[in-house]
């Protein structure tokens, strides 16, 4: 609204912004670079400077008033603002008598202070802006530091002296220096990079350069990163810990309706985390759950062909029946159902016979016409509805009770026929209304997660990013969280957070795309990729800062690190170094092409060719991404032995299995690495 003046003149009445563009303005601030506000280190120590700083060049000259004595001062106005609540001073301000300077500052010298602190600038330090800081000595003095606890007013000392009553000086608790560096915010500890220094060193200026941005990016993975581990490790449970794989028994009903003494073995996890097929439920990189392997689909169609050999054993004394071969089939407990020429199905059929299932009573969907059903049961649909008669001859397979159905279990696709009860000890997927394996696909079940779009087809790419957020266990997480809280935290800082966003997403994607690419068979969770990619950036800042200096020394330095690092995860099982290197590289590019060298001997670099190699080192990024790509769906590599000994050394036969590309089927080796 507006209304009009005495002199008829419109005047705005502006109220409040609203609430959104309030909020904007927020945000906006919340983001903004905390570099436009630092102010350099030899003009503060804590958050603001006391006003007496700009007095000495304002005003000294103009009412001659000294450094001491505009300290002192500065105490003085505090007393009183803090009195005048329950008094008023008899005096006026202007005819208070001179303040005498304090028994601290009496000797100071200005000249001495600049000699020793450096001068003081002016433009450092804003006089309207900058409040009040000045902090009052145990001796009654004032103290240069500039501190964020300032003095507050002490109201129950205020009133106590305007009743006249005598109220002792040192009334404030006098804290241990620990506790007072918690409100220090001046020199911001940065641990990632102090231990980095320590090792490669850097100039001490660069300590300045290092507050440039808030670490959200970090912070958020971090928080997702636990709190995935916490439910992953509620619903899921712990996997046996170790390097090789235990044997895990129970006495469970089994198919021929015995309950017998069984067992199976399942993969150690190292770091006390989940088991495989857990972490690959939850979304970790497994290379058979995002592309139809040729290996897998080997192993499957030996199953189906030895399917076809199958038929229903029926127990004689009627308690049930179970798809068997031939020999499983006990001929004096249980008679072998199957089609042949002399004694063939419906229509003719030599496939067969199933339990529980038969074209000729199977309503839905029936077999009949264009869809009748083929004389290989291994192509036969579930059938959801039946009408059986009561009695027949050649009935017998679907007039008995179906005690096994179809289980998936491990993470290879493999699929048996057992009970319910075996099928949960292997903790399977147990297809209560299939009837053979061929009716259902395994991946699909073993992977979780998005179904594919084709039930045969793996789909899930997307496990290339999901798997950067899981954890192998709470050692990798521990492991991941303390370099994630220190170097990853303070190159943030540095770079900013959408290069940290790029440069950990990206490495991290591209590292998991190598390891699918060269070790398939492995399932990794944790993002070991985009930590190298973090890595590589760090020891381009090193090498930003040593350049000048001996850059011989840092990049032999560096070497060293990284063969300590590669060497590590070959002697370690569970450790991607497939996963590093790419990763690695990766990071080396995109740090690169955020931060290059600008200049060189002390001269600077012309700027065309600064944004030249930031176009090359980003195209180099992007091709190596694409590369693997096409290597990983267009000529994918299945069968390399000796990719993993890059990535584990087998000290024993056993020490590598979750990475070799072996499939077994009851125990005989179906593929085998080439």
């Amino acid at each position: 609204m507006s209304k009009r003046t005495q002199r008829g003149e419109i005047r705005r009445n502006y109220g409040k912004d609203s609430a959104l563009a309030m909020a904007g303005k927020g945000l906006k601030s919340w983001m903004s670079d905390p570099k436009k506000s630092l102010r350099k280190p030899g003009l503060h120590s804590r958050s603001y400077a006391p006003k007496t700083l700009n007095m000495f060049e304002d005003t000294q000259e103009a009412i001659g008033i000294t450094a001491e004595e505009a300290i002192a001062a500065d105490e003085f106005f505090d007393e009183v603002i803090a009195t005048s609540m329950y008094s008023k001073p008899s005096l006026p301000r202007a005819t208070l008598p001179p303040i005498a300077p304090t028994p601290k500052y009496a000797n100071v010298d200005q000249s001495a202070y600049e000699k020793k602190k450096g001068p003081v600038k002016r433009k450092q330090v804003s006089p309207v802006t900058s409040p009040d800081t000045s902090k009052t000595s145990q001796d009654g003095g004032s103290s240069w530091n500039m501190s964020r606890k300032r003095e507050k007013p002490n109201l129950k000392k205020a009133k106590a002296e305007a009743q006249g009553q005598n109220v002792d000086d040192d009334d404030g608790i006098d804290m241990p220096d620990w506790v007072e560096s918690l409100w220090d915010n001046s020199d911001r500890h940065a641990a990632g990079f102090s231990l980095v220094e320590k090792f490669f060193g850097s100039p001490s200026n660069k300590h300045q350069e290092r507050r440039r941005s808030r670490p959200y990016f970090t912070y958020w993975v971090t928080i997702v990163q636990i709190i995935l581990y916490i439910v992953s490790i509620a619903y899921y449970g712990i996997a046996p810990i170790g390097t090789s794989k235990t044997s895990i028994s129970a006495e469970v009903l089994m198919t021929n309706l015995a309950i017998e003494n069984v067992a199976y073995d399942e993969l150690d996890n190292l770091w006390i985390g989940p088991t495989q097929a857990d972490l690959i439920h939850m979304g970790a990189k497994y290379s058979p759950c995002m592309r139809k392997d040729e290996n897998i689909n080997a192993a499957l169609e030996y199953d189906r062909e030895k399917e076809k050999e199958q038929a229903c054993c029926v127990y004689n004394d009627g308690s049930g029946c179970v798809m068997t071969d031939q020999g499983d089939c006990s001929g004096a407990l249980a008679t072998w159902f199957n089609w042949t020429e002399s004694n063939p199905g419906p229509d003719g059929r030599l496939s067969g016979a199933v339990c529980g299932q038969d074209p000729e009573f199977c309503t839905n969907p029936a077999s009949t016409g264009a869809y009748q059903w083929q004389d290989d049961f291994t192509q036969w649909p579930i059938c959801e509805e039946t009408d059986v008669p009561a009695s027949g001859r050649k009935k017998y397979n679907m007039m008995c009770e179906v005690v096994g159905r179809p289980c998936c279990v491990g993470i290879r696709g493999e699929c048996i026929v057992a009970t319910r009860e075996y099928c949960d000890f292997r903790k399977g997927y147990f297809h209560e209304n299939a009837s053979v394996c061929s009716q259902v696909e395994c991946m699909n079940e073993i992977c979780a997660m998005i179904d594919f779009t084709d039930p045969s087809e793996p789909d899930q790419f997307y496990r290339f990013f999901t798997s950067l957020f899981l954890s192998s266990g709470i050692l990798s997480l521990v492991i991941s969280l303390v370099f994630q809280l220190t170097i990853q935290r303070d190159l943030e800082k540095l770079i900013g957070v959408w290069p940290m966003t790029v440069l950990f997403l990206g490495g991290g994607v591209v590292g998991s795309l190598a390891s699918a690419t060269f070790i398939p068979y492995y399932v990794e969770a944790g993002a070991s990729g985009s930590q190298f990619a973090v890595i590589a950036a760090m020891f381009l800042e090193v090498m930003r800062w040593n350049k000048d200096e001996n850059p011989g020394k840092t990049i032999g330095k560096i070497i060293f690190v990284l063969f300590v690092l590669f060497l590590l995860g070959a002697v370690v099982a569970s450790i991607d170094n497939f996963a590093h290197l790419f990763g690695l590289i990766f990071g080396f590019f995109v740090a690169f092409g955020f931060r290059p060298f600008r200049t060189r001997g002390g001269k600077p670099i012309p700027k065309g060719c600064i944004i030249f190699s930031q176009i090359v080192m980003f195209l180099c990024a992007i091709g190596l991404f694409a590369m693997l790509v096409v290597i990983y769906y267009v000529l994918p590599v299945t069968n390399c032995e000796s990719c993993m000994y890059f990535n584990c050394i087998p000290f024993t036969s056993t020490y590598c299995d979750g990475m070799s590309v072996n499939i077994k089927r009851d125990g005989q080796t179906v593929v085998r690495d080439a």
